[in-house]
């Protein structure tokens, strides 16, 4: 063993002098090969040594050191040790500092920095495993966390990280500041972890946690994004034992909680009990929930209040309102503020025109929506949404022509292309369709899973199968697997092709069904009369909804159809005592482009004398080539003649015969069922011998008469 002042002189010597450096390695080797061997060679030469290595930065040479030393139980310096796991979490070798660090608090020496940086080392390298040993590390030798570590934790991907930092929180008696909590609720949200948070809200009442807005905030909105109002109670609760007084997110995040919980008139008892006034913002709140539960009469409410207190609205405010009039079917409102925004110098964005859009969908009024379209701002129809809007209303509203115009004067994105996909397709158009889904993917445009539903909901309305399999098989091209709605919209292909046996199989080989798949199996069971298949069906179907009104009335129809009347009449007896009811159809007829609603069994006042003389004449012709009603639609123990007065008087032939006597135009209806098999032929006869173009939009498709013939051919 040398002697220790000829160690210390030439470590001291070789950092100063470059030209040693060739043989250092070697001898250094040599030396800890020696140090191996030999006794305790005592601080003062390792702690030189080691702090030599540090600075000429050989980081691997004094973690051999540290290695050799550590195995014999010998005294290292603890400052150059310090050194030493900086420099390895700084060179990235996270393992051998924490090797370093655990022997410095084996040494009752804890040096907190010294871990947060270790642990952020680890986190960066998305390391969890390692990074939940340092950071539970810190827990069992600090007095608290911080909350740049909780910080640090939480930039690992995955869920696993934030169940680990909260397993570790909680299990250690380690305080963690009320921003670290905040952190670790927000990641528990962000993660869709809801059920996690009501645990941590209940820890942190238990750690005398005092809260603030920020944390009342995050809470809220977490129970108003699960929807749980019980939940959102007891932080309520909270806050009055507290008595905080709630500042303007507080009270964002109040409103949210009620109005997304159900508890609008509690919304609104905030919004007036909010001191300072209410900003534009809370108002937003509430009126958007107004707008998705379709509640006018307390959205007109609003909109007063916020008259009264001479608000000014601001284009958000305007947007809300027009989707609350739009939905609630009151178009005319919905222009009006239109016209008020402008006025009143708010600029429409493309929201605006969007949600405008859609209120002449839900209002069917073809005629707006058209001259909405001729006055759009050019660098409007520019626009992804607006364009997408525009092109669904036109389809919705059965005119593609205009929709193909709207679409070839655009940007073609991939919801463009969507959108016009799927108005061929709920027109019956699948030829186009199909053409248009082809030019999709020539111009380099990547097909999305509603362009694939788009295309095969329109395979699937005028019977394509083999297109339809071409495109099911050839899913894996662009990336995309088979999924609930896809799967369902084929077996609805084989169900309306009358291949009932193949549809019901691909069914049973799906990994999940739903209700709409075993619906779409009963009603192809019904126009075929395949009793077997279609309770098969209706069993599985009712597995899903067991009041489901839609189930019964098919299976009721299926069973008149194929004449199974004690079937049918103890179905009866079942939905009396489940006290299901057929919902009444209601069609909206268009003429000169105004809506005019008509109800099963009624006649519009309007027409109230016109209609009785009309139908004589309707009847008689179209019985003259043919007509013969089909009576086993109508439901009930009654007699023939009363069947055929209800006949008469369904929705759709009242609207037919209405449209005949007022408009030469295209007849355009829509219905809030599906067409009865009667009404369907009689709209086909009334093509042919009044050589007029039909249109009908229920609840399944649109069927197109034209010259005594339908584009389902018979099957819908």
């Amino acid at each position: 063993m040398p002697k220790r002042c000829f160690i210390l002189f030439f470590v001291s010597r070789f950092t100063q002098d470059k030209r040693l450096a060739r043989c250092y390695s070697r001898y250094a080797n040599n030396i800890i090969e020696r140090l191996a061997q030999a006794q305790d060679p005592g601080i003062e030469i390792l702690d030189v040594y080691l702090q030599q290595c540090v600075k000429s930065r050989n980081i691997e040479l004094a973690n051999k050191i540290f290695t050799h030393t550590s195995k014999n139980n010998w005294k290292i310096p603890i400052a150059q040790l310090t050194n030493l796991a900086y420099w390895n979490v700084r060179v990235n070798k996270p393992e051998q500092a924490e090797k370093v660090l655990a022997y410095l608090i084996s040494n009752n020496f804890m040096d907190k920095e010294l871990c947060s940086k270790l642990l952020e080392r680890y986190c960066s390298n998305n390391d969890l495993v390692g990074a939940s040993r340092v950071f539970e590390l810190i827990g069992s030798n600090s007095t608290s966390f911080g909350e740049y570590n909780v910080r640090d934790m939480l930039k690992i991907s995955g869920t696993n990280a934030i169940e680990t930092v909260w397993k570790i929180v909680s299990n250690s008696p380690a305080a963690l500041s009320v921003i670290g909590f905040a952190q670790i609720i927000a990641a528990f949200s962000e993660n869709k972890l809801f059920c996690r948070i009501p645990i941590v809200f209940t820890e942190m009442i238990r750690r005398n946690i005092k809260f603030d807005g920020k944390l009342y905030t995050i809470l809220l909105s977490t129970a108003a994004s699960m929807k749980d109002y019980n939940f959102g109670k007891q932080i309520i609760d909270h806050m009055h034992r507290e008595e905080f007084k709630p500042n303007t997110f507080v009270y964002g995040a109040l409103i949210q909680l009620y109005s997304l919980t159900g508890n609008l008139d509690l919304a609104l008892d905030t919004i007036q009990a909010m001191k300072p006034k209410p900003q534009n913002q809370h108002y937003n709140i509430l009126l958007m929930a107004c707008a998705n539960t379709k509640n006018y009469p307390l959205g007109e409410r609003v909109y007063r209040l916020m008259r009264e207190q001479e608000l000014k609205l601001d284009v958000q405010n305007y947007n809300i309102l027009i989707k609350l009039f739009g939905v609630c079917d009151m178009l005319d409102h919905a222009m009006n503020l239109f016209e008020e925004m402008k006025d009143q110098g708010v600029t429409p964005t493309p929201t605006t025109y969007s949600v405008l859009f859609s209120a002449c969908t839900t209002a069917i009024s073809l005629e707006t929506g058209t001259k909405l379209y001729h006055s759009l701002p050019a660098h409007m129809l520019e626009n992804e949404k607006v364009a997408s809007a525009l092109i669904d209303m036109f389809g919705k509203l059965m005119d593609t022509k205009q929709a193909e115009d709207v679409f070839h004067k655009i940007n073609k994105t991939v919801p463009v292309w969507n959108n016009m996909i799927n108005a061929y397709g709920i027109n019956g158009e699948g030829q186009k369709a199909l053409e248009l889904f082809r030019k999709m993917k020539a111009t380099g445009c990547v097909p999305d899973e509603i362009t694939i539903m788009c295309v095969l909901t329109a395979c699937s309305h005028t019977h394509l199968v083999s297109d339809a399999f071409l495109i099911y098989h050839s899913l894996g091209e662009f990336g995309i697997k088979a999924t609930l709605p896809i799967n369902s919209i084929m077996v609805d292909i084989l169900a309306r092709a009358c291949r009932i046996d193949e549809a019901v199989q691909l069914a049973e080989s799906m990994d999940v069904t739903d209700l709409a798949t075993w619906r779409s199996i009963l009603g192809a069971c019904r126009s075929q009369n395949n009793v077997q298949q279609g309770e098969y069906a209706a069993q599985q179907a009712l597995k899903y909804d067991p009041y489901d009104a839609t189930i019964f009335v098919l299976l009721s129809q299926l069973y008149a159809s194929a004449k199974e009347w004690k079937k049918r009449t103890q179905l009866h007896i079942k939905m009396d005592k489940l006290g299901i009811k057929k919902q009444p159809s209601v069609s909206t007829l268009i003429i000169h482009g105004k809506p005019i609603k008509i109800f099963a069994l009624e006649i519009p006042s309007v027409f109230s004398e016109q209609v009785d003389s009309w139908s004589g004449e309707y009847f008689t012709r179209l019985q003259a080539i043919g007509y013969k009603a089909d009576l086993s639609v109508v439901v009930g123990n009654i007699t023939d003649n009363e069947k055929r007065t209800i006949l008469c008087r369904h929705s759709e032939k009242t609207g037919l015969i209405i449209a005949l006597n007022q408009s030469k135009e295209p007849i355009r209806m829509f219905n809030s069922l599906r067409v009865c098999k009667d009404c369907h032929n009689a709209a086909v006869l009334t093509s042919q011998a009044y050589n007029r173009e039909i249109f009908i939009k229920d609840a399944r498709r649109t069927h197109h008469f034209k010259d005594g013939k339908c584009n389902c051919n018979g099957l819908w």
